[in-house]
């Protein structure tokens, strides 16, 4: 009989929620802050600076973008060129290689340094408690930072 009562006393309750503000509003920006592993997952599978987009440097990400475009337009040119001259095969291949070697290795350094710049985001916007917000290039002063639970 007190077994069925604590069930029903147990049932009868809400379940365990965050009632903090300060602890809805870490887990409201948790949850949408970059994932460093998605980061590195887009970087490795898309590229062109997809994991810099998603990690919120959009700076980074269009230089990525851009780097990788001008590697594989050189390696298509040099390809072009073999195809007109092939007299001169050593050029065309030069060509063909380092556009290859730019684009190959702008993707390395783009899968590296797209989740360090997801994680610096994700710690930023923990640490203003701002969902969505990027890094900027200028640091905000103490006196402009609001407390997590702090109202406007």
């Amino acid at each position: 009989m007190i077994g069925a009562l604590m069930v029903g006393v147990a049932l009868a309750q809400e379940p365990i929620q965050y009632r903090s503000p300060v602890d809805q509003r870490y887990l409201q920006v948790q949850a949408m802050a970059p994932d460093p592993t998605v980061a590195l997952q887009m970087s490795a599978l898309v590229g062109f600076g997809s994991g810099h987009f998603y990690a919120g440097s959009e700076t980074t990400g269009a230089v990525s973008f851009g780097v990788q475009l001008v590697g594989l337009g050189t390696a298509a040119g040099g390809a072009a060129y073999l195809d007109r001259n092939p007299d001169q095969r050593d050029v065309g291949v030069g060509i063909v290689g380092a556009g290859l070697f730019m684009f190959a290795a702008s993707r390395v350094v783009e899968m590296v340094t797209a989740p360090k710049q997801a994680h610096k985001t994700r710690a930023y916007q923990l640490w203003t408690g701002v969902p969505g917000a990027t890094i900027p290039r200028d640091p905000i002063p103490q006196s402009q930072l609001k407390d997590i639970g702090e109202e406007d």
